[in-house]
């Protein structure tokens, strides 16, 4: 396999990029995890990540097989962390979205995908990288512990969206 690159998504990837998230989302559920439901996420969220510039993908040369919104502006539900805290009150990137297309699961593109989030961040000087997840998705928390991150606490996203929180410092 060709090394995917890590880079921004274009314009005209918004359904090659919303089908990396949508075969996801199918698999997730038919494992009865509802992390993403019909209304989350779609089309105008890829779109709006394109928009901004947070949109970011693994591409081998044959179109996105993982996809992630890198938001360096801040995540205001972080501001509210209980049952925890922070490591750091540092400028932090966000990783929102985050999935890989099932039939390249289990080559190691979402720890690619992370470190290259890494990468980008220290280059733009940040030093703080968080994200979270549901506690029911043990896939996203083992490769969180393995990549050096540390639980943190929990975040509630808007509507009522419970995560736990985690923070890897750079």
């Amino acid at each position: 396999m060709t090394a995917p690159v890590f880079r921004n998504a274009g314009a005209l990837e918004v359904q090659s990029c919303y089908r990396v998230l949508s075969d996801a989302k199918e698999k997730m559920w038919r494992e009865g995890r509802d992390q993403w439901t019909a209304d989350y996420p779609l089309p105008r969220d890829v779109k709006r990540d394109i928009d901004n510039g947070c949109a970011y993908v693994l591409d081998p040369g044959s179109g996105p097989v993982a996809y992630g919104a890198v938001i360096f502006t801040g995540e205001p539900a972080y501001e509210g962390i209980t049952d925890g805290q922070w490591l750091s009150d540092l400028p932090f990137v966000v990783v929102h979205r985050l999935a890989v297309s099932p039939q390249w699961q289990g080559r190691g593109l979402a720890r690619e995908f992370i470190r290259s989030v890494e990468k980008l961040a220290a280059e733009r000087g940040f030093r703080s990288f968080r994200i979270d997840t549901r506690e029911d998705n043990a896939a996203m928390i083992h490769l969180l512990l393995q990549s050096g991150f540390t639980k943190c606490g929990t975040v509630v996203l808007p509507v009522n969206k419970v995560r736990i929180g985690f923070e890897k410092l750079l």
